[in-house]
């Protein structure tokens, strides 16, 4: 198995855990992770982890570029939105004495599929390992 592989199955571990992980915690609600029973994007998520993984069995590495981006800019309009809405609930309950039931506060599952679609996107970049020198 050469570096690139490496990187890309390690990224596709990493986002499969990461969707399972929580990326959104709030009080009496709990965390929620990206996965949300089934309903949010991170069924997304794991197709291009799937189709990642099957682009690394075939040593297409290219092809990564479109799983990596893809993850990425689902992972950032996931979080725009997300952002969004705790700057609405802020604005909208700044007077309210239970607007500190509303906050909410992002977690470590960010970290861990960034991290993944980077490791993909890495994989895709990588150059081939090159040759052993015959001696």
């Amino acid at each position: 198995m050469d570096n690139r592989q490496t990187l890309g199955f390690a990224g596709v571990a990493a986002q499969t855990i990461g969707v399972f992980t929580p990326l959104v915690s709030m009080p009496i609600i709990g965390s929620m992770s990206y996965i949300n029973n089934g309903k949010g994007d991170g069924v997304i998520i794991l197709g291009l982890a799937f189709v990642s993984l099957l682009i690394l069995a075939a040593r297409r590495y290219r092809l990564l570029w479109f799983t990596g981006l893809a993850s990425l800019g689902l992972l950032a309009f996931t979080y725009i939105n997300i952002s969004n809405a705790m700057a609405l609930a802020a604005v909208s309950l700044a007077d309210n004495p239970f607007a500190g039931l509303a906050t909410m506060q992002l977690q470590w599952g960010w970290g861990v599929l960034i991290v993944g679609s980077v490791l993909v996107l890495a994989a895709a970049a990588a150059r081939p390992a090159a040759p052993p020198a015959q001696g």
